[in-house]
């Protein structure tokens, strides 16, 4: 049995001036528990979330008396997540600070933090009390909502300033039951910078993504457009749409896949690539039109939609 998860991003309807003070008082308490959490896990070196719990709790508590308490319970799960996930990248080399860093803030909720109620609207529990979010449904939501994947009680929420809205980061997922014991065939997938090679039935076909040809333009756009001061709009638009380009042959290559796996009853067989593979693959390449090309070629990004498309 295996699980899918989904992350989607609803913003909230605009809040009022009072909610939106609300949340940014209580981001800025999140921020400075998660900051004195950060400081003692890794002076300490203490990663686990029961460890830090079991130390901290108490003395947040007397210190932080009008946050709620599972706000320190969450930032402590936050805390052991960002610890331990810098100590891999210290170890790996790839660390770009001397001790983890707090910049970035979502806040992460329980299930005594959040209600919901019906599907457009949240309440959320605050240093103030329960306050209600409206949400702005969109698309993409009312899929997952609608096709049978759950919803997990363990949301994160983000204040936007630029717009003054709540982001509430839903998790969604469902479960699978594969059974590679039923299979008759293998389906070899092997990806490559501007193709993908499938083996089905003794025969290789090589399915052309123009990765490549995207990468070039938009690195050639980029240059002209540049030169022209005040245009960076313009290469955000055309970022943007590349970006768009790629996703797209991306989702066409693994339908292809998966539906062939499915109609010959095949098991698809992928290559395992490390989450720094990029890195790993342009460590002897001086060439910076190649190295930018290899970063832009999204190997792992092609494997997972494959992966996830199959399941």
């Amino acid at each position: 049995m295996s699980e899918l998860t989904r992350t989607v991003v609803v913003p909230s309807v605009g809040l009022t001036e009072k909610k939106f003070e609300v949340f940014r008082e209580l981001e800025d308490l999140y921020r400075q528990v998660l900051i004195e959490l950060v400081d003692y896990g890794f002076r300490n070196s203490v990663d686990s979330f029961t460890r830090l719990k079991r130390d901290k709790y108490r003395e947040l508590r007397r210190r932080y008396p009008y946050l709620p308490s599972h706000y320190i319970h969450t930032a402590c799960q936050d805390v052991s997540t960002r610890i331990k996930s810098f100590n891999k990248l210290r170890k790996k080399g790839l660390a770009k600070s001397e001790k983890p860093e707090v910049n970035r803030v979502s806040i992460w909720l329980d299930d005594h933090l959040w209600k919901r109620i019906g599907y457009t609207t949240i309440l959320i529990y605050t240093h103030k009390g329960w306050l209600s979010v409206e949400l702005s449904s969109h698309k993409l939501y009312w899929k997952y909502i609608n096709s049978g994947w759950i919803l997990r009680t363990q949301p994160k929420i983000r204040l936007d300033y630029r717009r003054r809205r709540l982001l509430v980061y839903f998790v969604f997922a469902k479960a699978v039951d594969v059974d590679e014991n039923s299979v008759k065939h293998v389906i070899s997938v092997d990806v490559n910078e501007n193709n993908v090679a499938v083996k089905v039935l003794n025969k290789v076909y090589i399915l052309e993504t123009g990765i490549k040809r995207i990468t070039i333009g938009y690195a050639r756009y980029r240059e002209v457009v540049q030169s022209v001061k005040g245009n960076g709009y313009v290469c955000r638009a055309i970022h943007g749409r590349d970006h768009k380009r790629k996703k797209d042959t991306r989702l066409k290559i693994a339908n292809i896949v998966s539906n062939t796996a499915k109609n010959i009853n095949a098991v698809v067989v992928l290559e395992k690539l490390p989450k720094q593979c990029p890195r790993n693959i342009i460590r002897d390449v001086r060439d910076p039109v190649l190295r930018h090309r290899i970063y832009q070629a999204g190997f792992r990004g092609m494997v997972k939609a494959i992966e996830e498309k199959c399941l």
